[in-house]
């Protein structure tokens, strides 16, 4: 081994930890941050009734959830105290956490797509698709299949594994593939397809209402008679517009993490130089 790559991949690892141990903090504290906001105003009581706020605020909680049992994991990973990585039980119930909460979250807010997509529509029926009493129904529904669809982690995941690429992970490789296959379709690629659609289809019927419906306003009694009417269709547009940037945003960090997660898990029984274990181990921290 040269000179140059034995200096380069202690510097890598060194390096990796680094970011887990602090890039992981700021993530948590900003990741708190804004998600406490969410919950705080997506509680009020004039959102409370709004079906996308619902999902929003149910989003928002799961978000919290997922975030500390899976960043505080890479956080004291960084300081090498990472209990989850020696004890079994723990190593399960931090990937079932994680897995779930993520996958639920990424539901409701491809459901608060879909919700969007109704209420911009003109068609009457479907615009009454979007319903308090719906959502609670599909957030129950996303709730319990994926408590179902991840039971196979308590089977599959196990501590102190040397061969793959983290300490927790699946105990043999038809469970790394199944589990790795799973997760990347339920939570990144199915909400995603769902989220992109939806969205295109409500901006396209946000545009042809913007050319249909001319800006009206009547008074009565020198007050606005459509006050409150007003003030609802100011929320929905709010709401579609923080939907549309949130889907934005979901799409350019998710798809690179399903690419990682794949690669990760069918590279695992590949041959690898410690260098490029390095990198990888950097690119992927």
């Amino acid at each position: 081994m040269s000179i140059s790559v034995s200096y380069i991949i202690p510097t890598l690892n060194y390096s990796t930890s680094q970011i887990n141990r602090y890039f992981s903090l700021f993530i948590v504290l900003f990741g708190t941050i804004g998600n406490v906001l969410n919950v705080l105003v997506f509680s009020r009581g004039s959102l409370r009734t709004n079906p996308c706020a619902v999902y929003f605020l149910s989003s928002s909680i799961l978000a919290l959830l997922c975030l500390y049992s899976g960043i505080s994991s890479r956080i004291l990973l960084g300081f090498g105290v990472d209990p989850s990585t020696t004890s079994t039980v723990l190593c399960k119930l931090r990937i079932y956490t994680v897995y779930v909460t993520a996958t639920i979250s990424a539901w409701c807010t491809a459901f608060a797509t879909v919700d969007r997509y109704f209420c911009s529509c003109q068609s009457v029926y479907l615009r009454n698709l979007s319903k308090l009493k719906i959502s609670y129904r599909l957030i129950t529904v996303a709730t319990v299949a994926s408590l179902l669809i991840y039971m196979e982690i308590f089977y599959c995941y196990e501590a102190n594994q040397i061969s793959g690429p983290f300490p927790c992970y699946g105990k043999n490789s038809a469970c790394r593939y199944f589990n790795s296959l799973v997760y990347a379709f339920f939570y990144i690629i199915l909400p995603l397809m769902v989220m992109v659609i939806f969205g295109i289809l409500t901006v396209g019927n946000v545009r042809k209402l913007n050319r249909l419906v001319a800006p009206a306003s009547s008074t009565i009694g020198g007050s606005t008679a459509l006050a409150p009417t007003v003030s609802s269709k100011k929320n929905d547009r709010q709401l579609t517009k923080m939907l549309l940037v949130q889907v934005l945003i979901l799409t350019i960090l998710n798809v690179p993490y399903a690419i990682q997660l794949v690669y990760s898990t069918f590279s695992a029984n590949i041959y690898k130089s410690p260098l490029q274990l390095a990198i990888e181990n950097f690119c992927f921290a």
